[in-house]
């Protein structure tokens, strides 16, 4: 089968189109003839070398994709053989077959493209947990999300549209921030023009914020600690700060980041909360079922959708990276298998 391969640490050129075996599903599994796959932040930190979860390489990245059935565990009784599929992957998701738990794998409505499904399990899987798992998530809450323009970005925007909640949106360039506007996100805040604490400040007439949603880190933890009020919370999803940079320069950025004091977080009764999606499956995956299920039935329904920025070829997968590392996309990037 044809797979991408990140064959040495570094830029997008160390990812190489490459023949492997197709995998035989173990007894719980199911295998998938995939037709979409998704691209994540975490597979640019992975193939930069700055995801410590990663395998040793050469290895297949992919966390999601969308697909047919094309074989089953024997154990399997959910799914045949020929039933559309999206699901969730431990790496191996850039190839025209992967092997998968079916723990993590949920039917596909027919009226659902492969393309679109693929931008769903991660992104929205994500922002369902950081937003209601993390703590209290309320009608009318005043929400920022960093990085608003991105996958997991824009799947918070839509479940915070549901809550009604007051949403603070950052993004970085004028295209997004017109675009975080036109989809009903309340204050978009390009945070390369303007300090987003002091804009935000001035917006709320100094009222404070409930939930903070970042996934960029380094310096902006400060400036979020001092905008949340009592019982709010920063959920951490991501280092975006560090990706691309030499080992000098990501020490510097995680000097520039806040140090997160248990007494202080006490005393102003606020909250830290780091999420790493594949570590709920892993320790909680009644909470990742759950989680999983609740997002199919949004997105069943139609009060959810995957925002889908570019479509690449597999064989394009270096160019897809570099358009994400870029922060050229609004929302989702898909390979096409």
């Amino acid at each position: 089968m044809k797979t991408i391969k990140i064959v040495k640490k570094g830029k997008p050129e160390k990812l190489k189109l490459e023949a492997s075996p197709i995998p035989i599903p173990g007894e719980n599994d199911v295998l998938i003839k995939v037709v979409a796959a998704g691209v994540n932040f975490a597979d640019i930190l992975a193939r930069q070398g700055l995801y410590p979860e990663a395998p040793k390489v050469p290895f297949i990245p992919g966390y999601e994709v969308a697909g047919i059935i094309e074989d089953t565990g024997e154990k399997i009784t959910r799914f045949k053989k020929g039933d559309r599929v999206v699901a969730l992957t431990n790496f191996g998701g850039y190839a025209e077959f992967v092997s998968t738990p079916s723990i993590l794998v949920r039917h596909l409505p027919e009226d659902k493209s492969f393309e679109e499904a693929a931008g769903l399990p991660v992104n929205f899987t994500t922002a369902y947990h950081s937003l209601y798992n993390t703590g209290s998530f309320t009608k009318g809450n005043r929400v920022l999300i960093q990085a608003a323009a991105g996958g997991v970005g824009l799947a918070a925007v839509q479940l915070c549209k549901i809550m009604e909640c007051e949403i603070f949106g950052t993004a970085s360039s004028i295209e997004k921030i017109t675009f975080l506007k036109n989809i009903g996100v309340h204050h978009p805040i390009n945070y390369f023009t303007c300090d987003f604490e002091e804009e935000i400040l001035k917006i709320t007439k100094n009222e404070k914020l409930d939930i903070i949603l970042d996934s960029i880190g380094g310096k902006f933890i400060a400036k979020e600690l001092r905008l949340l009020r009592g019982h709010g919370r920063i959920v951490n999803l991501g280092i975006a700060s560090i990706s691309g940079k030499g080992k000098l320069k990501i020490l510097i950025e995680l000097l520039k980041s806040k140090r997160v004091h248990p007494i202080k977080l006490l005393t102003s009764s606020k909250g830290f909360y780091g999420v790493n999606i594949r570590k709920i499956w892993e320790f909680r995956p009644d909470l990742g079922k759950v989680t999983f299920d609740n997002i199919m039935k949004l997105y069943t329904k139609g009060k959810i959708k995957p925002i889908i920025s570019r479509v690449f070829s597999l064989e394009e997968a270096a160019k897809a990276h570099s358009f994400m590392e870029n922060r050229k996309n609004i929302g989702k990037i898909i390979l096409k298998v």
